[in-house]
């Protein structure tokens, strides 16, 4: 007999376990789902690289303009002292 309280004892822990298990899957990403969602982050970070692609060539125009417009005006400083 106490065998059999055990045994019901240890049902009801496993049904109790079962059912938060069963709670927990509802939550769970499918590999369908997870495969989704790493197309759709792959395409996003492919367009942000090509987004920084062209800002860092924005920035390295800029960065030339304003060396070239430094070098004019110390030629020319340089000149009029002369």
């Amino acid at each position: 007999m106490a065998r059999v309280g055990r045994l019901e004892s240890t049902v009801s822990d496993i049904r109790s376990d079962v059912a938060a298990l069963k709670a927990t899957v509802a939550q769970l990403a499918t590999k369908g789902e997870i495969a989704e969602l790493k197309a759709e982050l792959t395409a996003q970070i492919g367009g942000l690289k090509a987004s920084f692609a062209a800002g860092e060539a924005s920035v390295i125009k800029w960065l030339v303009g304003t060396v070239i417009s430094c070098a004019a005006l110390a030629f020319a400083a340089a000149k009029l002292v002369a």
